[in-house]
């Protein structure tokens, strides 16, 4: 299996016993042998590439956070992001997109800097990893504005079945988080049960958002089987086909090393 959104250089992982490698070793030992580590601002991409070096099987994004967006942070973003991407052993764009329940950041802000993003995955056609939290329609607009030449995945999807459907169209594939598993989340359910196999992702986007039963610990790459069974629950699958196909699905759009 593969966690296709894991904050790999989250503090909550580097002050565990262990620390990273500890993480990565439960992780394999549970059957999760690749991850893909989106950055949160330039900083984050630094030291991600850094566990990079140590541990081939994370594979770092590069990008900005909804969250971390600001007006200094875009200057100069285009170019910072075609060198990183130039550089990267598999180049991937992310985290960027919008951030609708949280204002922490205005969101011409948050645009400004997704347009960024968007325009060097045009011009490059390197996939990219987008946020998307109450702001369906506006992500949506943007994305079509583009028409982006690679795939990308909208990770942490918590939007309904119709909304899946449109970012389906664009060519998008949707990340699903332990948020599968949680007993009310109804819309998240139905997307599990509706989505075409072949574009769906499976992520924890740890150290957040730990499925049942650990829900409101911190969230580790190793509870990804739990989040693949509730998958597999919902589509009356096995586990195992749902591992396998959604590892596959990863390895595809973000163009991993056999």
């Amino acid at each position: 299996m593969i966690d296709s959104h894991v904050h790999i250089d989250a503090k909550a992982y580097q002050e565990m016993a262990g620390g990273v490698e500890r993480v990565l070793l439960n992780a394999a030992n549970a059957g999760v042998k690749r991850f893909i580590a989106p950055a949160l601002h330039l900083d984050s991409h630094t030291q991600l590439c850094t566990i990079e070096e140590k541990f081939p099987q994370v594979f770092p994004a590069v990008g900005v956070h909804p969250h971390e967006a600001s007006a200094e942070r875009s200057e100069g973003l285009h170019q910072a992001l075609e060198e990183r991407l130039d550089q990267a052993r598999v180049p991937i764009l992310g985290e960027t997109g919008l951030e609708g329940h949280y204002d922490f950041v205005p969101m011409q802000t948050q645009l400004e800097s997704l347009r960024i993003h968007l325009d060097v995955a045009k011009s490059t056609g390197v996939p990219i990893i987008l946020h998307c939290r109450q702001t369906e329609e506006l992500l949506y607009q943007e994305l079509k504005t583009y028409n982006l030449p690679a795939a990308g995945v909208v990770h942490c999807f918590t939007g309904t079945w119709e909304w899946a459907q449109k970012f389906l169209e664009l060519g998008f594939y949707i990340g699903l988080t332990g948020i599968v598993t949680f007993r009310k989340a109804d819309d998240v359910h139905e997307v599990a049960r509706q989505i075409p196999l072949e574009r769906l992702l499976v992520e924890t986007d740890g150290p957040y958002l730990a499925p049942i039963p650990f829900r409101g610990k911190t969230n580790m790459p190793e509870y990804i089987p739990h989040i693949v069974n509730r998958v597999a629950e919902l589509r009356e699958s096995s586990p195992d086909a749902i591992g396998r196909c959604t590892a596959r699905n990863t390895a595809d759009i973000f163009r991993l090393p056999n």
